[in-house]
């Protein structure tokens, strides 16, 4: 597996809901109906309706959704046992 890229001053910028869906290339619904299934971080609340998501945090989740998209790739161009169970 990849190493993460180290953090710069820019990962600690907090976003907004329309900042961080154009970053994860997702709708707003989408965002939150993976945020209700437990597959996308939870915000931090500056206010209370005041939802950001640290730059890093998000870096970090496209790394580990990439990184899970290579193996599934990895999965259905091989036969192997390990791959039968993978999950997702």
């Amino acid at each position: 597996m990849a190493a993460l890229p180290s953090i710069t001053p820019d990962d600690l910028q907090l976003l907004t809901v329309s900042q961080v869906c154009r970053l994860a290339a997702v709708t707003r619904s989408t965002l939150y109906r993976l945020m209700s299934a437990g597959n996308f971080p939870r915000p931090l609340y500056v206010t209370p309706k005041t939802p950001r998501w640290r730059r890093a945090t998000i870096r970090h989740w496209l790394h580990e959704r990439e990184h899970a998209s290579l193996e599934l790739t990895d999965c259905a161009n091989t036969e192997s046992r390990s791959c039968q169970n993978a999950t997702p």
